[in-house]
């Protein structure tokens, strides 16, 4: 019997049943057991010729005064080293492993664009379909009421490459809850519906199309197009269809205050400096951005996931056109998402170039990169602490990664997504 379902799981998978579709030549995987992450802690990754490597990377955390990091590195498709520095918990002395869960901020992006693009694959949305208006995806009741007509040319492309006519000229939306609140005469904190109405009550900043302008709203209401389209929860739709299938398990929208922290999640920091600012729930309060002045969880789509980089590296061989790791997308959606010919920013990455590609992401409490090369080596590198330089510090991370990685010889062969 146990034999005939074996048979039986396999036809399935080359007709294209068992509600598993095949699209082009991807091929789907089986989930991994949730514990593989968790076996590629430090004292089980051997060091090899990245002794040197750790040792400079740690003093550069130390120069930075950052508490706490975590590193991959995959060449092509297979994951070579992953190692953790410094502490997740500076209080109890927990040292900091690769499978730590630490906030993404902007790398949330890659994700909603991943997902946007999916469903796109599917037919249940257009990048041309329009966001707003009677004909818009978003045609709910409560979005109808917008000061500007021009709202309605706002497309989900314009949205996926901040072009949606937005800017942060007078703050940005999804970090301004206060004057959202005071403005709609509403408690705190807004949720996103407030905030995407707030924005809907003013007049657009260009024509949706004109320019790029880098928009945490326009994503965040990304989310919103996704559960109509999808009739999920965001966060669950993410993870049921586009994380799942690439055999990624503990990511998740992220908590706002420290009680809010999940199972291996990391204690975020900020420099020795760092201001406190009025809480997002009790205006009254003050309190440091990373817990309870920034509405983390209410970024979502734009901001607000957390993760581990061993994972993480699962998302980006999924999406990177190599034969190694089973593709989430089709060559073609990739391609649309890595265009940078035209003038327009890509979708889901912060920039693109001849050069590689990269995805920065920073929050009070965190910054994070990716980058991918041409050379066939895709790096990551997230931080529980975020520095005084704010969003250029991913910046800082890359020339230093960089001009590290070019020192060490005789890259490891192997591959831990086989561990």
């Amino acid at each position: 019997m146990k034999r005939f379902k074996v048979v039986l799981f396999f036809l399935c998978i080359f007709v294209g049943s068992c509600n598993r579709e095949a699209v082009d030549d991807r091929v789907y995987i089986e989930p991994v057991s949730d514990r593989w992450v968790f076996e590629l802690a430090n004292d089980s990754i051997p060091q090899g010729n990245f002794k040197k490597f750790d040792e400079r990377i740690s003093r550069f955390l130390d120069k930075w005064h950052i508490k706490g990091a975590a590193f991959g590195l995959m060449r092509n498709d297979s994951l070579l080293y992953v190692r953790g520095y410094g502490y997740s918990d500076v209080e109890s002395k927990e040292a900091m492993q690769p499978y730590h869960m630490m906030r993404l901020a902007s790398v949330s992006k890659l994700i909603t664009g991943v997902a946007v693009l999916k469903l796109a694959e599917e037919g249940k949305l257009k990048l041309s379909g329009r966001v707003f208006g009677r004909k818009g995806y978003l045609n709910d009741l409560k979005y109808q009421n917008y000061v500007d007509k021009r709202v309605e040319d706002i497309t989900v492309d314009n949205l996926l490459r901040h072009r949606g006519g937005w800017t942060s000229r007078w703050g940005d939306h999804m970090f301004i809850p206060h004057t959202v609140a005071n403005s709609l005469n509403i408690d705190m904190p807004p949720s996103l519906d407030d905030i995407i109405l707030f924005a809907l009550s003013k007049k657009l900043h260009y024509k949706p199309g004109d320019y790029s302008s880098y928009s945490n709203l326009g994503y965040a209401i990304l989310g919103k197009v996704i559960e109509k389209v999808s009739g999920m929860n965001y966060e669950n739709y993410v993870r049921e269809k586009v994380l799942a299938p690439i055999g990624i398990h503990h990511f998740h929208i992220a908590g706002n205050t420290l009680t809010e922290r999940r199972q291996n999640e990391v204690k975020y920091y900020e420099q020795d400096d760092a201001l406190l600012v009025r809480s997002i729930y009790n205006s009254k309060d003050s309190v440091l951005k990373s817990y309870g002045g920034n509405d983390v969880n209410c970024l979502g789509a734009a901001g607000g996931w957390i993760g581990n980089v061993p994972e993480l590296m699962k998302l980006v061989a999924a999406v990177n056109l190599n034969k190694g790791y089973p593709d989430i997308l089709s060559k073609r959606s990739v391609e649309t998402m890595v265009d940078y010919k035209q003038g327009y920013s890509p979708i889901g990455w912060r920039r693109v170039t001849a050069y590689g590609w990269w995805r920065t992401g920073t929050l009070a409490g965190t910054s994070a990169l990716i980058y991918k090369g041409y050379d066939g080596l895709t790096w990551v590198f997230i931080t529980n602490t975020s520095a005084w330089n704010g969003s250029r510090f991913p910046w800082k991370i890359y020339y230093k990664v960089n001009s590290e990685l070019k020192k060490v010889r005789n890259l490891p062969k192997v591959n831990m997504f086989e561990k």
